[in-house]
């Protein structure tokens, strides 16, 4: 079909259209579209037109989701080392591994200092018994074990004394100790008890001990003693007089003692006087020392020398006794003291050394 123009009666320029004969097929002005009719079956597709010039890129779309991991590679030649890092924090320890040989000996280092010396173990078990010595002279200096709490050095048996005293003899009869420098001799195994600080009393008329202690005795025995002591007191007027005496749970066959002192109304230290007390006593019971007195303070001090011949052995303890309570206690001054030492057996005349 072919689209032309014409004119009309009127002039008007309107549209034809003739077909491929060139025969008028319609003329006038063209209608409005009609409806569009339903869609023809698709024609064959044209053939494809050359490609256009590639247009500008878009801009970049969002990262997809990666992909799966591609097989790795082979592995790179190794780069050279880096500077080596700071050291980790170390790991616990791994398990010991086994002792390996021992090596040789080093050289000994310096001695360390002592250290403290342990407990003492126990004793081990005795050795056999050395030879016997039988007699004779030793040729070589004696010297004897050192004491311990369980061992005594040097010790004598008990037995009789030689009936005729050797000047340098050392004899025990199980009473007394002798020694013979050039006569036989006593040695005085001194028993002493002397107080270091006061021994206060109480304010009694009862029978107290004046040092708080008795000495023990042994049956059998005579033993010559020493007595020495100050009693003083500063208060109490009551009237009272003073005594002395011997108490215990020993026995005595027979007792004498010398004594001579005084009481002063003054306190140690106390001046020269003239004016003494003596006693000779043959009993372990109360002798009176002093007169009663009724001065606050009042000072005794004596010394005593004697004898006692022991029957039943036990403790035997010097005391005093007041007539009344001061009023105020007495004191065993310190200093004052009491020594005894065996001389010989009782039952028989004390012979020590050459009498005739």
């Amino acid at each position: 079909m072919t689209l032309l123009t014409g004119l009309t009666d009127a002039g008007v320029e309107v549209p034809i259209q003739v077909d491929q004969a060139g025969r008028l097929v319609a003329e006038g002005l063209t209608g409005p579209a009609g409806p569009a009719g339903p869609a023809g079956p698709a024609g064959p597709a044209g053939p494809a037109g050359d490609d256009g010039a590639t247009g500008p890129a878009g801009p970049a779309g969002d990262d997809g989701a990666p992909g799966p991991a591609g097989p790795a590679g082979p592995a790179g030649p190794a780069g050279t080392d880096g500077a080596p890092g700071p050291a980790g924090p170390a790991g616990p320890a791994g398990p010991a591994g086994t002792d390996g040989a021992t090596g040789p000996a080093g050289p000994a280092g310096p001695a360390g200092p002592a250290g403290t010396d342990g407990a003492t173990g126990p004793a081990g078990p005795a050795g056999p018994a050395g030879p016997a010595f039988s007699g004779g002279t030793l040729t070589a200096g004696l010297v004897t074990a050192a004491g311990t709490t369980s061992l005594v050095p040097l010790r004598l048996q008990s037995g009789t004394n030689s009936s005729t005293p050797a000047a340098g003899a050392v004899e025990f009869d199980g009473k007394v100790l002798y020694t013979t420098p050039a006569s036989r001799g006593v040695s005085p195994s001194m028993m002493l008890y002397r107080l270091n600080s006061d021994y206060v009393g109480s304010n009694s008329s009862a029978t107290q001990s004046m040092f708080g202690v008795g000495v023990t005795l042994e049956s059998g025995t005579v033993y010559a003693f020493e007595w020495r002591f100050v009693l003083a007191k500063t208060t109490g007027t009551t009237s009272h007089g003073a005594s002395i005496s011997f108490g215990g749970s020993s026995t005595t066959n027979s007792i004498l003692y010398l004594g001579v002192g005084t009481a002063s109304s003054g306190s140690v230290p106390i001046a020269f006087s003239t004016s003494y007390s003596s006693v000779a006593v043959n009993t372990t019971a109360n002798a009176a020392i002093a007169a009663p007195a009724t001065t606050a303070t009042r000072t005794h001090f004596w010394l005593v020398d004697g004898t006692v011949s022991v029957n039943a052995g036990g403790t035997f303890i010097p005391q005093y006794t007041l007539t009344a309570a001061p009023g105020g206690a007495y004191s065993t001054v310190a200093g004052s003291y009491f020594a005894i030492w065996p001389v010989g057996a009782a039952g028989a005349n004390t012979s020590v050394g050459v009498w005739a």
